[in-house]
């Protein structure tokens, strides 16, 4: 009896096991080399030659011999390529929290028909290549690559350095179905070079992070030669180098575009522009004829910080729209006054209302013969909030039914004011000359919306007629003077707050006018 429940004890251990291992032809059962036996749960080294089934990683497991697998699961650990061994599989997939690191001495030596990373999935790109500009045949996955929504993917070496030196790497290849995360953090060029994926990559479903160190680093996403391009982000569009990098990268490579016929680039991004190092040029990184336009569709924050730079070179051959299209509120949050910008900056557009708010001092370090405009379109808002303000040699326009927010104790001054919120000279010279001439244009049919936590005064910005609203909802016995006489053809709403005039700056409410709020603050 005693002998029958040991043996039953013993096979019930023995499917606990096989379930472990996940029933593949080979498992590992610690960490080792894949040519030392005890590595394996089969207590024997994968075959050298011949297609040996199904093997199953579940430690940190170095490659140091050659071997066919026709699949390849890495559970968990670390699989390492190392050296000059070469490892052929046809079906190789990185499963969640596990990780393939290709470390060979040649890019080759890891041959993969249909390579696959799963969420949680990293892969790690590390070998050189047997070019020195680096080839799409580098990567993995001759037929298929397919990497899920919350996969990584880190570009650790890209090119071979070791065969001279290059002006140009190649571009990385442009999986189907998008890369997951993607990082590309080249380290290994010791002098200039510029890397341009022209178009290349298409769709990023995570985060899209630029990582490299070195100096005199320029990586752009678009060859100005090359006809109409996209891309979505539906992560992050990060630029976050290490300390002491000078990596540059650009939406745009020098060249000579076409002028009769002009491509658009578009950079769609569903998540947040982040540059805390580095340089991020939102046009091109070196000057060229050719007439180009770029349109960058940001749904989540504009942020600097830390010795990160945003930039636009002056080209009179490129147009720049970025348009904050988010559905909820964004933030623009500019640490230092490093911004230059030489092109649109748009808020909401025709189809979507959008709501910014400017939450530390917003400067565009422009040129004195330049300027950018700031547009707020119908049915979008833009906030200033507290103390902070918008200054330089900008346009600001608020078009008909868009809204501006002013906690600023000094309101909203008109162009060239030195105190307010707005603290902004200049006039688009017809710059790019697509474009028409603009000035800075507060529309009366504009809404006006004062929520100062201390007291505030208007600014002579305001319209002499509001056709739109003026709003006041500032905290209970709160005051806001009014800075000059105000005429109201539209709505004049006072929420909370109190309102002064005086003989001079008087409130007026037409008869189409209305006088609307609770009238008890």
């Amino acid at each position: 009896m005693n002998f029958s429940i040991k043996h039953c004890v013993l096979a019930a251990i023995f499917l606990l096991l096989v379930q472990y291992v996940h029933s593949a032809n080979w498992n590992s059962v610690k960490a080792g080399n894949w040519n030392d036996a005890t590595t394996w749960a089969e207590n024997a080294v994968p075959a050298v030659t011949g297609n040996i089934g199904t093997v199953a990683i579940n430690h940190n497991v170095t490659l140091n011999q050659n071997a066919t697998v026709s699949t390849l699961e890495i559970f968990a650990g670390t699989l390492l390529t190392s050296g000059s061994s070469t490892l052929t599989v046809t079906n190789l997939i990185v499963k969640n929290g596990a990780i393939l690191h290709h470390k060979s001495t040649e890019a080759r030596k890891l041959a993969v028909t249909n390579f696959t990373v799963e969420n949680g999935g990293y892969y790690k790109h590390e070998a050189k290549s047997h070019l020195v500009q680096g080839a799409v045949s580098d990567f993995p996955g001759s037929s298929t690559k397919i990497f899920d929504d919350q996969s990584t993917v880190e570009i650790l070496e890209w090119g071979n350095s070791t065969l001279g030196n290059t002006t140009a790497l190649a571009a990385l290849p442009n999986p189907a179905a998008g890369w997951g995360n993607l990082i590309l953090n080249v380290a290994a060029w010791t002098s200039g070079y510029k890397w341009n994926l022209n178009g290349s990559i298409s769709l990023v479903k995570g985060d899209f992070t630029i990582k490299r160190t070195g100096p005199s680093r320029e990586l752009t996403l678009f060859n100005t030669n090359s006809s109409n391009k996209s891309i979505l982000i539906k992560g992050n569009l990060k630029v976050t180098t290490l300390a002491g990098s000078n990596v540059k990268v650009g939406f745009l490579n020098g060249g000579s575009g076409s002028l009769a016929n002009p491509p658009t680039f578009t950079i769609n991004i569903d998540g947040n522009i982040i540059v805390d190092a580095g340089t991020l040029y939102l046009t091109n990184l070196n000057g060229y004829s050719g007439l180009n336009f770029i349109n960058i569709n940001l749904k989540g924050n504009l942020i600097q910080s830390g010795n990160g730079i945003i930039k636009q070179e002056k080209d009179v051959s490129v147009v720049v729209d970025l348009r904050l299209v988010g559905t909820t509120e964004q933030f623009i949050d500019i640490e230092d006054p490093l911004v230059t910008f030489y092109a649109g900056i748009n808020i909401g557009t025709s189809s979507v209302n959008s709501n910014v708010t400017v939450i530390r001092d917003f400067i565009i370090n422009n040129s004195p013969t330049t300027a950018n405009a700031i547009i707020v379109n119908t049915g979008s808002t833009l906030k200033i909030q507290g103390t902070n303000k918008i200054t330089g040699n900008i346009v600001l326009q608020l078009k008909s039914a868009a809204s501006i927010i002013i906690e600023h104790p000094e309101g909203l001054e008109p162009v060239n004011g030195t105190t307010g919120a707005v603290r902004i000279n200049g006039t688009t010279p017809g710059f790019p000359p697509i474009y028409p001439s603009e000035s800075t244009n507060y529309s009366p049919s504009a809404n006006y919306i004062f929520t100062g936590s201390s007291n505030q005064i208007t600014g002579t910005g305001i319209p002499d007629n509001a056709l739109g609203s003026i709003t006041i909802d500032k905290p209970a016995g709160s005051e806001i003077t009014l800075s000059k006489p105000l005429s109201i053809t539209g709505i004049f709403d006072l929420k909370n707050g109190i309102v002064n005039t005086n003989a001079t700056n008087l409130l007026t409410i037409n008869s189409a006018g209305s006088l609307t709020g609770s009238f008890g603050n």
